[in-house]
């Protein structure tokens, strides 16, 4: 179970990186770095194709950082969940949504640069709270399998 927990954290983590390698203006930091390492060449040809795609702004602005909120809250169940230590894996499982929802109210605040977005914070706190009702549930029905 552990190992298919991981290549779904895995998967979640390079989906949410493809969507903001695909869908972001390329002014961004991340494609400067990606320029000096040399990597456009093979970047460029598929944010071409991405361009023909059509797509609304929850996908390229919020869709990338939910995913990878997910990715920490489902590797952080394969590494806590089902031994007894949910306390651990709460606090742990919540460390990337406290940290989005966090930079999220610091843009709010006009602390860090950007643009404070409620969809941005639900899609950083949607699998923290998930995780927080499966635990629920499973207790419930006194399952410790998740």
């Amino acid at each position: 179970m552990r190992i298919w927990l991981t290549m779904a954290s895995a998967a979640l983590l390079g989906g949410g990186g493809a969507v903001y390698v695909l869908f972001r203006p390329s002014g961004l930091l991340l494609f400067r770095v990606l320029g000096a390492l040399g990597a456009m060449p093979a970047v460029k040809p598929a944010r071409l194709w991405a361009a023909g795609i059509s797509r609304s702004d929850f996908v390229a602005f919020s869709l990338p950082g939910g995913l990878w909120a997910a990715a920490w809250v489902v590797l952080m169940v394969a590494f806590f969940g089902g031994r007894g230590n949910d306390g651990r894996l709460l606090r742990w499982a919540s460390v990337v949504p406290v940290l989005g929802a966090g930079s999220e109210f610091m843009q709010g605040a006009a602390w860090l640069p950007g643009t404070a977005d409620a969809i941005d914070l639900l899609c950083y706190v949607v699998p923290y709270a998930m995780l927080v009702l499966l635990m629920f549930f499973c207790r419930k029905r006194n399952k410790m399998n998740y």
